[in-house]
Order: structure tokens, then sequence, then C-alpha cells
């Protein structure tokens, strides 16, 4: 049965999620667990929208490597192995390889370093995780062991790969959906078909946000102590 939008204002909330994606989803749930009262809305399905199609990758971060950003690789990793562990039916292993050699990529050795590096900074990445779930080392690739399970590559496999190891999602939606499910029985609340149409601020703060019924066309002012715009 779907909420009514009317349920929403019976109550101020402390946090109002706009949004039912991947993102406002997690939210919400992470909300809900710490006790709060949250409100989550969606103009449509839960995750039906840019969660839906994805890479569907979960990544620890690699590329962050490149850039210096530690913090936001380890908060990656960090993620990925959570994801690994709480989700045993939606987040698999996945092994991502590419070709060494290409112009403008690094080369063999500087492959090598960065993989290195990856393994040292994630080291703990398959702390509680079943033999099953855990993330094997990187690894520098031959160019047969690179041509064998991508033999599209061509002359690209010449000079060997690397190859490393992330998460994939294999249903982004079903996921979205158990996040959203758990943060409703930990008392969270959930308007589908719902638009935010307008927001009521004062001092640069948003105080309500008007709620319309997609459906009935119906609207319904919602109080919150903070608003997160997740669309």
């Amino acid at each position: 049965m779907r909420p009514e939008v009317s349920a929403l204002g019976s109550t101020r909330h402390d946090l109002l999620v706009i949004g039912g994606g991947i993102l406002g989803a997690c939210l919400a749930w992470d909300a809900a667990l710490r006790g709060l009262k949250v409100a989550l809305v969606e103009r449509g399905e839960l995750g039906g929208a840019t969660s839906a199609n994805s890479l569907r990758i979960i990544h620890g971060g690699l590329r962050y490597l490149v850039r210096g950003d530690l913090r936001r690789m380890r908060e990656s990793i960090r993620e990925r192995s959570a994801l690994l562990r709480i989700a045993p039916g939606l987040v698999q292993p996945f092994p991502v390889a590419i070709p060494t050699g290409i112009p403008g990529y690094p080369n063999r050795a500087g492959l090598r370093l960065g993989l290195a590096l990856n393994d040292f900074l994630s080291a703990g990445r398959n702390r509680h995780l079943v033999p099953s779930r855990q993330l094997p080392a990187g690894r520098a690739l031959s160019a047969g062991e690179l041509t064998a399970p991508c033999p599209g590559l061509g002359p690209l496999a010449r000079a060997g790969g690397a190859l490393w190891f992330d998460a994939l999602v294999s249903r982004p939606g079903q996921l979205t959906r158990a996040f959203v499910r758990s943060a409703t029985e930990h008392g969270g609340l959930l308007a589908k078909y719902a638009c935010a149409e307008r927001f009521t601020s004062s001092g640069g703060r948003v105080l309500s946000v008007a709620i319309r019924d997609c459906q009935s066309g119906g609207f319904q002012e919602v109080a919150a102590e903070q608003v997160i715009l997740a669309a």
C-alpha cells in the first residue's frame, strides 16, 4: 500500500530527504538507525532513475589515489567493505582489468606502484568478510593473461595489463529498496509518487517543504529540522 502524503505532516521531522535513489535511501536508513524522525519523499519508484542506470560498480576509490585524495579513498574502501558485508546477495566481488601501455595512461611500472599502494591503503578491506566475499590483492597481468578473458582488446593487450578487485551491485533497485525497508522498520516514513513543489525558508534555512501527491494532486506542508535534496 502506498503511504499517504498527508501522513508526513502529522509531526515535525528531524530530517526530510527528497529523492529515493541509493543516496537518499542510505541517508534515510542511517538517520533512522540513529533514532531520528526521518521522512523520505520520492516522485516515482525507488531507485528508478540514476541509481538504476549506473555502472553498478562499488569502487574502492582507486581513481582518488591518482588525485592524492587519500581521505576520500579510505572512505570508499570502508563503504565498499560494509556493502560486501551487509548485502551478500546483492553486492559481489568484481574483477577489473585494464591494459598497460595506452597513451595517456600509466605505464606498467606506474600501475604496479598504484596497485601496491592500493593494497597497502586497503589492508583492512577483508576484515569481517567471509572468504567468498574477500577481495584479493591486485597484480600485473601478462599479455596472455589479459587476452584470455578480454580477447577483444587485440593489439592493446600486447603490453599486458593490471588487475584489481572492486564490487558490483547485481540488482541496484533491490539494494535501494532494502535500505528503505530497513529505514521504515526503524520508524522512518516513506511517500512515493510525491513531489517537492516549493520550500519555505528563513535566514537561509529551509523550514518546511510543500509536498504534492502526484496522483491525487493534494498538498501537504512538511516541516523538518533539516532537509536534504538527494534527487
